[in-house]
């Protein structure tokens, strides 16, 4: 065998199957709207990169709830379910809740829209949207494989906003009325009791055949 090709297969093997060389997806935050007044809309799409396969996707979105109030939310197409369907759960401002998920034996890739969110900007003053991630974390921001495996490699950025207007000084003591419905408590750690629940109901060999 030809010596280069030798000691070119020789690093492909090696990279391959080296603890470090981990498969990855990302997660960003999309945005045109960047330089807007007080009552523009600003359209946030939440999009996945890196076509792995995956289970699911949790997303954590956090914003200034005087500056900005989210007014809609919108599914993308990539996952077949999104829990709750059509809606973010926002249990208290400043926050919102997303997730989508796959169907039994048939992994999603990590590709193209996951959510758009609609914000509306309420004050004036420069202010950041940004998920709740935290790597390792199953109770916050990530991208779930069938093995419960985070696929994040690293921390997605934040939007910055400047909005042009009137600044508002009173920050909301409670989440009051929102077009959204309200819980009382987040439901973190979801991916991981609902892998825990499938395991033990699923042999694992039954959710990687489609």
């Amino acid at each position: 065998m030809n010596k280069k090709i030798f000691i070119g297969l020789f690093f492909l093997v090696l990279f391959a199957f080296h603890p470090s060389f981990v498969r990855a997806a990302e997660i960003s935050l999309i945005t045109t709207d960047t330089d807007v007044k007080v009552g523009d809309n600003i359209s946030v799409d939440i999009t996945l990169s890196g076509n792995e396969d995956t289970l699911g996707t949790d997303v954590i979105m956090i914003y200034d709830p005087v500056i900005i109030t989210p007014i809609e939310v919108t599914n993308g197409s990539i996952y077949p379910t999104y829990n709750p369907a059509g809606q973010a759960r926002l249990s208290t401002k400043g926050k919102i809740f997303l997730s989508g998920s796959a169907s039994i034996g048939k992994p999603v890739p990590a590709k193209g829209t996951f959510a758009t969110v609609t914000f509306e900007a309420k004050s004036g003053g420069r202010t950041t949207i940004s998920f709740d991630y935290e790597k390792g974390s199953t109770s916050k921001t990530g991208i779930i494989d069938f093995k419960g495996n985070d696929l994040i490699s690293n921390a997605p950025e934040k939007v910055n906003l400047q909005i042009e207007g009137p600044v508002v000084e009173t920050r909301p003591e409670s989440a009051g009325n929102s077009v959204f419905p309200s819980q009382d408590k987040t439901d973190d750690g979801f991916w991981s009791r609902f892998l825990s629940l499938l395991t033990k109901v699923f042999p694992f060999s039954l959710l990687l055949k489609n």
